[in-house]
């Protein structure tokens, strides 16, 4: 009946279910059952990962509230206190968030983790409601608003385990404490947390288990190489057993660890500064070092690099070294398992070089050990040889601006007089074009009208010599007006570029008496292209619906444009009689439509089947 069960409370005889289905009080000795939902609740709807949808009846965590009442926790319907004398559901006074992880009592006041919205503590202090969210912009936040399991430990402290690392709550002040705003886990979910008998604190993550001394910081660890078959855990999967063991929940059933039985940690490895590495015209130059040996770079050294060592010769794998040249850096550099570090032109001066080792534990809390480094400097980076270059400089660069302003104006001259130049030519083409051919072709298209005695006509009304006179010059007419287009430069945009195509294509289509459906983008930014570009494309539009017309037989035709990134995709299907590509020979049209798309660097496909149409897909990049 129940595909989930979330959680368990034990009282007087009873045992009380959290499940996808609601509160449920079982008896063992009997089996019977009863389910309990919280006003307004729905059944719950499992997902195929077993995660669940919002649903108040889904209860996620219990937690005894005295001796006749529970907190429950839902998904999606926020948090409830359950009477069992009276059998009812009470809300909260406050504002609370509707998915709860956990609920956690605390002597006059309740704990919750949230799924998406951090940590809330309700209580009768002031303020009622405290809050504890992630702030991106405040590294003393709570590192994740996800929040698997809340822990209150023998002290009194309350931990909280999140998406990105654990973090101690300060109920008294609001805040989190101070250097424990994330502990640098070496996974990033702290899913179940357990103490032993000992105060540390032991963390279920989703690559091991980590154990945390909160009193001195200590971290360590433990892996399949420390013996742990599983090292995926489960949210508030973990138990204190009253012999010291502790249980943890995984992927693959139940991990016991025996705390007292753990060798005590090993102190923390330090590092060693061994030698002193320069390298020059002659080669390299190792210069080993002293315990207390001030570090002294030659003048002239480009690079120099140093090698570094650890007190911790057991597991050598583990280590991580970071390195810090103080005076010049704020951060440390991660060396990983590598032990030498060079630096490259360094400037001159006294610095402090700082270095520390990790053994599998957070790099905060590894030990620093630091050497004085002094850079000397050249004969050219000493302040009284700056001083004379810096005067012969400034009158360099003085003459040196005005050639290179006289040989920029010159430059930009040039280049807007050869702009200038070149858009006259292209307008002078365009009127000519548009004059003289254009004008031609409109007057030959007039007569063939004339001639047969009527203004509109198919492509080809009766096969005579006039019809075919008529129907040429009209798509010699089209073209010429394309031509005449793309040479405008006001027109070397994409969107001008696209609303041509729409256009001539509509009249391209209806002088073949093809029904038409077009798919254009709605927004087209005006991103600029070249009339090479411009004068390609409409003629390969305009090849496509010629064959469809004039050679397939087509009676309509679909044009699609996609705005793909930075790439135009045409798509251009007919319902003709189509052809085989295996045995066609092609002729001028294709081999044209292939050689403008390779020019441009695009790429074109032709599908068709006999009697089943012809689709012609072109892609290009803008930048073509």
């Amino acid at each position: 009946r129940f595909r989930i069960i979330w959680a368990i409370v034990p009282m007087d005889d009873r045992l009380w279910l959290g499940s996808n289905n609601g509160l449920v009080e079982y008896q063992p000795d009997t089996g019977d059952y009863r389910i309990l939902t919280p006003p307004g609740s729905r059944r719950g709807m499992i997902e195929g990962d077993g995660e669940v949808s919002g649903d108040p009846s889904f209860v996620h965590t219990l937690a005894a509230a005295g001796e006749d009442s529970l907190w429950l926790g839902t998904n999606g319907g926020g948090t409830w206190r359950f009477d069992r004398q009276s059998e009812t559901f009470t809300r909260p006074a406050a504002n609370l968030p509707d998915w709860i992880n956990h609920v956690l009592p605390n002597e006059q006041s309740l704990w919750l983790a949230s799924a998406n919205d951090g940590v809330y503590r309700v209580g009768s202090e002031d303020p009622a409601v405290l809050h504890f969210g992630h702030d991106p912009d405040n590294p003393a936040s709570l590192p994740s608003d996800t929040v698997w399991m809340l822990h209150r430990d023998r002290s009194g402290r309350i931990w909280a385990g999140t998406d990105a690392g654990l973090s101690q709550l300060d109920s008294r002040h609001g805040s989190i404490h101070p250097g424990l705003a994330g502990l640098e886990l070496p996974s990033i979910a702290a899913m179940s947390i357990a103490e032993d008998r000992s105060g540390q604190l032991w963390i279920g993550t989703n690559s091991g288990l980590v154990r945390f001394d909160p009193d001195s910081g200590r971290v360590r660890r433990f892996d399949r190489g420390d013996g742990l078959a599983n090292i995926e855990y489960n949210r508030r999967a973990a138990l204190a057993a009253r012999d010291g063991r502790l249980y943890f929940g995984g992927d693959r059933g139940i991990v016991a660890v025996h705390p007292e039985r753990i060798p005590a940690d090993p102190p923390a490895p330090r590092v060693r500064f061994d030698a002193l590495v320069q390298r020059d015209q002659d080669g390299q130059r190792i210069e080993p070092l002293g315990p207390d040996q001030a570090l002294v770079v030659a003048p002239g050294q480009a690079q120099f690099g140093l090698r570094l060592s650890s007190t911790e010769l057991a597991r050598p794998e583990r280590l991580r070294y970071q390195v810090r040249l103080a005076g010049l850096e704020t951060q440390w550099r991660e060396l990983g398992s590598a032990s030498e570090i060079f630096f490259n032109r360094v400037p001159p001066g006294d610095y402090r070089l700082e270095a520390r080792v990790s053994d599998g534990g957070p790099a905060s809390s590894a030990l620093i050990s630091a050497r004085s480094l002094i850079v000397r400097p050249t004969v050219w980076q000493t302040n009284g040889f700056r001083a004379v270059a810096a005067g012969a400089i400034v009158v360099l660069l003085i003459a040196l601006s005005a050639a290179w302003q006289r040989h920029r104006s010159q430059a930009q001259l040039q280049a807007l007089e050869q702009r200038r130049a070149l858009a006259e030519e292209r307008n002078r083409i365009s009127r000519d074009m548009h004059d003289e051919v254009g004008s031609g072709l409109t007057e030959i298209a007039l007569l063939s009208d004339s001639t047969l005695g009527h203004n509109s006509l198919p492509a080809d009304p009766d096969g005579s010599a006039v019809g075919h006179i008529r129907a040429r010059s009209r798509e010699l007419l089209d073209a010429i007006g394309s031509i005449i287009w793309a040479l405008n430069p006001d027109n070397d945009r994409l969107d001008r570029l696209l609303a041509f195509v729409r256009e001539s294509s509509a009249r391209q289509c209806e002088f073949f008496g093809l029904a038409t459906r077009f798919e254009f983008p709605e927004h087209v930014p005006a991103i600029p292209v070249s009339a090479s570009f411009a004068r390609h494309l409409t003629l390969m539009v305009r090849e496509a619906l010629t064959n469809a017309g004039k050679h397939a037989g087509a009676r309509s035709i679909g044009l699609q444009v996609l705005l793909q990134s930075d790439r135009l995709r045409l798509e251009i299907d007919d319902d003709g009689c189509g052809f085989d590509p295996a045995v066609m020979v092609q002729g001028n049209g294709l081999k044209h439509l292939r050689t403008r798309a390779a020019e441009l660097g695009g790429e074109l496909e032709i599908t068709s089947r006999p009697g089943r149409g012809t689709r012609v897909s072109i892609c290009i990049g803008f930048g073509s």
